[in-house]
């Protein structure tokens, strides 16, 4: 394994303590916590295409950035109306 990949490993351990707040906050706080997930999922894919020296998966990340940016966008508009 190479630095890359301990470094998408490390941010992928990120996710955990992200995940206790998802289940124990608000709806508020788990919309927070969607936007920063989405956040380390691009960049974990993003080191795993560097690490794995493949530019296809890049891609992938960029994608899943325009997917993360407007899935809150969407998230923030349906929880206005419940809040």
């Amino acid at each position: 394994m190479n630095v890359w990949l301990w470094a998408a490993a490390v941010l992928l351990a990120a996710n955990l303590p992200l995940l206790v707040l998802a289940v124990r906050g608000d709806p508020l706080d788990g919309l927070v916590v969607l936007e920063l997930a989405g956040v380390l999922g691009t960049l974990v894919l993003l080191i795993l295409a560097v690490g794995f020296d493949r530019s296809v998966y890049g891609i992938v990340s960029v994608v899943l950035g325009a997917f993360s940016v407007s899935g809150v966008l969407l998230g923030v508009r349906l929880l206005g109306r419940w809040v």
